[in-house]
């Protein structure tokens, strides 16, 4: 943009400001064409644009803290859309914030970082000791900028908005900034209100939806009833020091409006469904939390058989383990039941087959939804357990092409004998369970409703995963 501007001062152009706009976009897009697939693209342009159209029509010159003003309350607005399209949160102390910033970067850092780059070039002890100012300026604002980075209105996260209210937004947020008289302010803040006031639709009283995140080969499962939200397990963690739940979980309940967690239930200690457990806890508020007894990583109560607790109108009972039986880590897994109105699910965490002979003693009920044990291993599914069961949904937690071959393929068919519609997270993505008016159960794969040409057809993996395995048994 810069280098346009200065282009056309040399030349002596006197360029309209929209022509000049527009003339850089086509100097950075000759550049590099693929700018546009960058965020940061749409931010700098935005506010450009935001900048240009606030400050235009005005018949007088304003005092300079007073525009400045104008400019940040324009920017905050009138970048709303394209922030909460990219990341789904605002800032609503950015005006604040940016009061020290921008005058700190513009007037003195960076003059100062590119006065320093070009005596480098010359002399790299006169360049250094010019870059030390900058340092030490940055050095002694920091701690300013990472309070207001620590404020609870410093990032307000919003779920994903439909797309009525997003174009809403866009009208509302280009009528705000825009020059005019107040009523258009008015009209421009009308328009903006569905954003902030949306929420994402919630089961009926006595009815539940189950989530399950595609976390690779881990589990996490988040269960909605009316006014509450369970999440069992929370994925793995990664030897890079990040895991499923920063990278997934999160950003999952953050786009369907979830501001806290009434339950979280720790299965077991294997990584893969712990793993992304404290990250999760740091990122949402969490009422109650219940561990397996092999969960040693946090200081919560055990489940054990026999809990019970009502929300909504939708039971909650654990099923598994038994207060003080020894059992291995995966067998002593928390096994949860979900009782609606209309329909029941399982989620069964890693147990095998001695867990699953526990509770077929114990007098198992059928179950609509299961989530399947131990991600379709051989040492899980006992035909005894399926039939005992009769679900018409089976869902495998599994990674793509994960070492382990899982889900089985007799297991998959095991399941498909009782009549279950069998779903994989490595194949369809993250699976959402629903129930429509009629009480039917409805199943959506994000790869098969988001589609994108990179994402193979789920039909084609599961075709290809088949020829492997009659390969392999051959």
């Amino acid at each position: 943009m810069l280098s346009v501007f200065f282009a056309a001062r040399a030349m002596r152009r006197r360029l309209p400001v929209a022509d000049a706009l527009g003339l850089a976009l086509t100097a950075v897009l000759l550049a590099d064409p693929f700018a546009p697939l960058t965020i940061g693209a749409w931010l700098s342009f935005g506010a450009v644009a935001v900048i240009l159209l606030a400050m235009s029509g005005r018949l007088h010159h304003e005092h300079a803290v007073r525009a400045f003003g104008r400019v940040q309350l324009a920017l905050t607005v009138g970048l709303a859309p394209c922030l909460l399209v990219a990341f789904g949160s605002l800032s609503l102390i950015s005006p604040l914030a940016n009061a020290l910033a921008i005058p700190l970067f513009t007037l003195l850092v960076v003059p100062i970082v590119l006065l320093g780059t070009l005596l480098a070039a010359l002399s790299p002890q006169l360049g250094a000791l010019v870059l030390s100012a900058p340092v030490g300026l940055l050095n002694t604002t920091w701690p300013v900028l990472a309070w207001f980075a620590e404020q609870p209105l410093a990032l307000w996260r919003f779920p994903t908005l439909p797309w009525p209210v997003l174009c809403a937004l866009i009208a509302g947020a280009v009528l705000w900034a825009a020059p005019g008289p107040v009523l258009l302010r008015v009209v421009g803040a009308v328009l903006c209100t569905p954003a902030l006031v949306y929420r994402p639709s919630t089961p009926a009283a006595g009815d539940f939806e189950i989530a399950v995140i595609d976390v690779g080969q881990g589990l996490a499962s988040v269960v909605f009833t009316h006014s509450h939200v369970l999440l069992y397990d929370a994925g793995p963690a990664f030897q890079s020091g990040r895991d499923a739940g920063e990278l997934a979980v999160a950003p999952y309940l953050h786009h369907r409006g979830v501001r806290k967690i009434d339950a979280l239930i720790v299965s077991h200690g294997d990584n893969d469904h712990q793993g992304g457990a404290a990250s999760i806890r740091s990122a949402l508020p969490v009422r109650t939390t219940l561990r397996g007894p092999s969960v040693t990583s946090l200081s919560a109560p055990l489940c054990e058989r026999g809990q019970r607790w009502t929300w909504d109108q939708v039971e909650f009972e654990i099923l598994h383990p038994v207060r003080g039986d020894a059992a291995s880590d995966n067998n002593s897994s928390c096994v949860l039941r979900i009782r609606g109105q209309r329909n029941t699910a399982l989620i069964t965490g890693d147990i095998e087959r001695a867990a699953e002979t526990q509770l077929l003693a114990s007098g198992l009920a059928t179950a609509q939804i299961v989530i399947a044990p131990h991600h379709g291993s051989r040492t899980s599914s006992t035909p005894e357990f399926v039939r005992a069961l009769q679900p018409r949904i089976a869902v495998f937690t599994t990674g793509y092409r994960n070492r382990w071959g899982f889900p089985k393929s007799d297991v998959l068919q095991r399941w498909r004998e009782v009549g279950a519609r069998t779903y994989d997270t490595a194949q369809g993505g993250a699976i959402e369970i629903t129930s429509d008016a009629q009480g039917e159960i409805v199943v959506r794969e994000f790869r098969r409703t988001q589609r994108r040409y990179w994402r193979r057809a789920p039909d084609r993996d599961a075709q290809i995963k088949a020829a492997a395995e009659q390969v392999t048994q051959r």
